[in-house]
């Protein structure tokens, strides 16, 4: 088992469609061949995998889905990739070998995903610690040089945890425990049918037959807990998911993917039927609601930020209406944006605070559509297309090289925009869910075949090479995303990622345990189950205790990843398991 020197049958729906199957069988390729095969294989999975990703985000800008977006969806497709390889490694009639690198795939996933984003995301997020806190904030007496990172050390820089992550890390931590369903009953089965170990068929199979019992229970077990963690998620999880929702769509108007009202009208529309009146009369009265507001600033802080380069906390008329540019409400003419402006402006001192720009945003987007009837019965004088010296009504300049609104966006109402939005992400999510059918079963044979030629357990190919083909996007996430170096931001990327590992202990590991039921396989891991669960312990352990995480605690982390694959091989190797 651990160390195959025979052709692997083929696994799947090829071994019984293999007349008209367009993929070339491994054991076919010379070495050079079969890397090229890898290469494409996993380039394949890994844009099927960012299409999963990236269409289901696009759906964060639809406000009546974002909630089951952020917590329910986002995490099932991200564990899709590694779920089906999992799944077509042991469909093939040497299910037994075979089931082996969907092992690899999901230890490699599991403690990639906790060991090298970990790191990644102290790294480009960690802060000073001073005194034992971390300095996300200026200090009263601080200096006008002081900067959120200073210093260079290991245990002196870091960043800070929050209740999300010691939730995940408990929730990790009970979902581990489901490996022990299995495990458990397979070591007595190995005490008790000894010879099955040396490839004795009939012990094998008495040995399997002990075990299918246990696998329906840890597969119910599994299902249990996954409704369980999704449950917790789609209840608790709110602050996390507007922030990924806020995110997603400040970048979408920044792209110019949607605009402003695309983006933000139906949520005050939404907010406006729950409170039980007009959005207008609504800011009149000010019983808005509090969370639309929160959400509403949040999206609109960005860019007010941007032009407020005096941190007077105020804009004039003229960066208002480039801000209104930059947010993709260029059909507005600039009588009616002066308009809006004016009656703002309570001071009348031509400047408005943020606080009146969002109340400002929210009448505009009340009234949007009959300010675009007005629009269409007069002539329009578009608004400027520049910003920060670009030609105005105070003199001229040279044209932003800003990127324009796509055309198939910027004329179509907000209404529309949501149409295509949510047209757009089905396709993307279809294509890549299509994609990763497709294309895990052959990569399954390549990485099994490339066990073969280097004569070694092709878990330790998956180990390595699957989960950068279904899961590197995370590793450039949680860096890009820390760098922003506030604590939400932190506990947002380190708290997903301890939620991708109980996707992996309950999604992927029940199909595992549905294969083990449904082939009569034997539970043959031990080395890989006891590397997975004490991977997690220790970082769980780490995740629920610490309030800081320095970039010496990280680093430990991170060391996890080579510890793990040296300890699966002296299991193996020295000690004898499996």
């Amino acid at each position: 088992l651990k160390s195959q020197t025979v052709k692997p049958p083929r696994c799947g729906f090829r071994s019984a469609m293999s007349d008209w199957t367009p993929f070339i069988d491994p054991d076919q390729l010379t070495n050079p061949q079969l890397l090229f095969f890898t290469a494409v294989y996993g380039y394949v999975l890994f844009s099927a995998a960012g299409m999963l990703s990236d269409g289901s985000e696009l759906l964060l800008l639809v406000p009546s889905l974002a909630g089951l977006i952020g917590s329910v969806v986002l995490p099932v497709l991200g564990a899709v990739p590694d779920g089906m390889m999992v799944l077509f490694s042991g469909l093939g009639s040497d299910a037994q070998n075979q089931v082996s690198v969907g092992v690899g795939a999901l230890a490699g996933s599991t403690i990639m995903l906790l060991t090298m984003p970990w790191y990644l995301a102290i790294l480009g997020g960690r802060v000073d610690i001073v005194g034992g806190e971390c300095q996300y904030t200026k200090p009263k007496n601080a200096s006008d040089s002081w900067a959120k990172l200073r210093n260079k050390g290991w245990f002196d820089t870091g960043v800070k945890a929050g209740g999300p992550i010691a939730t995940n890390g408990k929730l990790m931590l009970l979902t581990s425990c489901l490996f022990l369903i299995i495990q458990v009953p397979a070591y007595i089965a190995h005490s008790t049918y000894p010879e099955c170990s040396s490839g004795n068929a009939k012990q094998c199979a008495e040995a399997a037959g002990f075990e299918k019992v246990f696998s329906i229970v840890g597969a119910v077990a599994c299902l249990f807990l996954f409704c369980v963690y999704l449950y917790i998620q789609a209840t608790q999880a709110n602050q996390e998911t507007a922030a990924k929702a806020v995110r997603k769509r400040v970048a979408a108007i920044q792209s110019g993917e949607v605009t402003l009202a695309g983006a933000c009208k139906e949520m005050i529309t939404a907010a406006s039927k729950r409170r039980g009146g007009s959005a207008e009369a609504l800011l009149e009265s000010g019983s808005r609601d509090p969370g639309t507001v929160a959400a509403l600033t949040d999206t609109l802080k960005p860019f007010f930020m941007y032009y407020d380069t005096d941190n007077s906390k105020s804009i004039d008329r003229n960066e208002f209406r480039y801000i209104m540019r930059d947010l993709g409400e260029k059909s507005c003419t600039q009588e009616q944006l002066s308009e809006l402006f004016t009656k703002a402006d309570t001071s009348k001192d031509g400047q408005i605070s943020r606080d009146e720009f969002v109340e400002l945003v929210w009448g505009y987007l009340s009234n949007h559509q009959e300010m675009l009837s007005a629009k269409e019965e007069k002539k329009v004088d578009p608004v400027p297309k520049a910003a920060n010296g670009a030609e105005d009504e105070d003199g001229g300049g040279e044209e932003d090289e800003e990127e324009e609104m796509p055309e198939d966006l910027c004329d179509l109402s907000p209404e529309e925009q949501q149409k295509r939005i949510k047209m757009r992400a089905l396709w993307k999510m279809g294509m890549g869910t299509l994609l990763v059918l497709i294309f895990s079963d052959p990569a399954v044979d390549v990485l099994s075949q490339w066990g073969v030629n280097l004569n070694i357990n092709p878990f330790y190919v998956s180990f390595v090479l699957a989960p950068f083909a279904s899961n590197a996007s995370e590793l450039v996430a949680a860096y890009s995303y820390s760098l922003k170096k506030t604590s939400s931001t932190i506990v947002i990327s380190l708290s997903t990622l301890l939620g991708a590992a109980c996707m992996n202990n309950t999604f992927c590991l029940a199909i595992f345990y549905v294969l083990v039921f449904w082939k009569q396989l034997y539970w043959a891991f031990t080395a890989e189950t006891l590397t997975i669960v004490l991977v997690q312990w220790f970082i769980g352990f780490v995740a629920v205790t610490r309030n800081v995480f320095s970039l010496g605690a990280g680093l430990m982390v991170l060391c996890m990843y080579p510890i793990a694959i040296a300890f699966v091989w002296i299991c193996e190797n020295k000690l004898g398991m499996d």
